[in-house]
């Protein structure tokens, strides 16, 4: 029996332990298919492989997941285990697509390109930046705070201030 991947529901970097951190781990969801349509269902072993390419045989990741999949061939598991983690080398390059195998068969086609999330677009350059760097004079004359330019806001208007902030 052939088993083929219909959709893809939901892909998202959760986070390993801090919330300051990076993740390092992906909530990858989808559903299964056999050749004539119908849902797979039961407990299967699914081998995931993030490669460099759509077509390339470089591996940047692998690791397999038994997965418990309902009655309609829906399935959620988290890639990136604690023991086999995925590290930010993983998508150094910007190009990452995940193949996913089912039982030890043949890999599923398409490859499925995996794309930034808000989160990740800006952790890189958050983490490097040291507690306290950036301040006001740091940010541009054109930098915009909602539809003002952040030199033309009235600071002592801003209500909920942290104490220490009044200039």
């Amino acid at each position: 029996m052939g088993v083929g991947l219909l959709v893809i529901a939901s892909i998202g970097l959760v986070p390993s332990s801090a919330m300051a951190e990076v993740p390092s781990q992906l909530e990858h969801q989808g559903r299964l298919l056999d050749d004539s349509g119908e849902p797979v269902t039961g407990e299967h072993t699914l081998t995931f492989t993030i490669y460099d390419s759509e077509q390339g045989d470089t591996i940047l990741w692998q690791g397999q997941k038994t997965v418990q999949i309902e009655d309609s061939g829906f399935y959620s598991t988290r890639l990136g285990a604690d023991d086999n983690p995925l590290e930010p080398s993983v998508f150094e390059s910007g190009d990452a697509w995940l193949g996913i195998a089912v039982d030890g068969g043949d890999e599923l086609e398409p490859r499925m390109k995996l794309n930034t999330v808000p989160y990740a677009s800006i952790a890189s350059r958050a983490e490097d930046v040291a507690e306290g760097a950036i301040s006001s004079d740091d940010l541009s004359d054109d930098f915009e705070v909602g539809s003002e330019n952040i030199s033309q806001v009235d600071w002592q208007s801003v209500s909920n201030k942290p104490s220490g902030l009044d200039d």
